[in-house]
């Protein structure tokens, strides 16, 4: 099966004799997964995906509910959506990912844990609560960075210092000043929807860099 699109809570299993539930699919042939469920048990779904590498699916419910993290050793694509989702608690390994989506997650307030995914060459952040970008600061093989509609601020707070969260996205660029003999990729950045930004992004050299698609502003 390369595709399950909403699949149920009781999709792995069948009811015995005994009226207990018992396991007939690992899910170890999933592909691509989409779900949209929101019952309470759909960590058991997940938890069963062990061989997925695409996995889209939206939480409706708090992340106290997940009663363990989740690892995938395969995927490389991860789209999330819902409200109540604030971070990557839930996920205990995420390290092969190349493409992450995070979308209309009011309740996300930081990206701690992204600086882990250094195979990161796509991200999308958007409808979310974070204002700093410190954690992407070394993902330099990230080519597309979507962060539209957040609450990004001109500068960040790290070990009691104020870092400028838009000299950290102009080190992404391949043109970008960075320590060392390591340059970024990074060619697509948007970054509208983040009003803190107004009066500050005009000034700053990121504007001046060559961005691929159009304005990042």
């Amino acid at each position: 099966m390369e595709r399950c699109e909403s699949i149920s809570n009781d999709c792995f299993y069948e009811s015995s004799a005994e009226n207990k539930k018992v396991e007939i699919f690992t899910g170890d042939k999933i592909g691509r997964c989409s779900i949209n469920s929101n019952v309470r048990g759909m960590h058991l779904i997940l938890e069963h995906l062990v061989g997925v590498a695409e996995l889209s699916f939206e939480s409706d419910f708090e992340q106290d509910n997940w009663e363990n993290k989740l690892s995938f050793d395969n995927l490389t694509s991860l789209t999330m959506k819902g409200k109540f989702l604030n971070d990557f608690s839930i996920f205990n390994n995420l390290v092969g990912l190349t493409s992450l989506k995070i979308i209309n997650c009011e309740n996300f307030k930081t990206l701690s844990g992204l600086e882990n995914l250094t195979f990161l060459t796509s991200l999308t952040v958007n409808d979310t609560g974070i204002t700093s970008v410190i954690p992407l600061k070394n993902l330099i093989n990230l080519t597309y960075l979507d962060l539209k509609n957040n609450a990004i601020g001109p500068f960040s707070v790290e070990e009691n210092e104020n870092v400028s969260n838009l000299d950290i996205l102009a080190s992404l660029h391949p043109n970008g000043l960075r320590e060392g003999n390591t340059k970024g990729k990074l060619k697509q950045l948007y970054l509208q929807g983040n009003d803190s930004l107004s009066g500050v992004i005009e000034n700053h050299s990121i504007l001046k860099l060559e961005w691929t698609n159009g304005s990042i502003w």
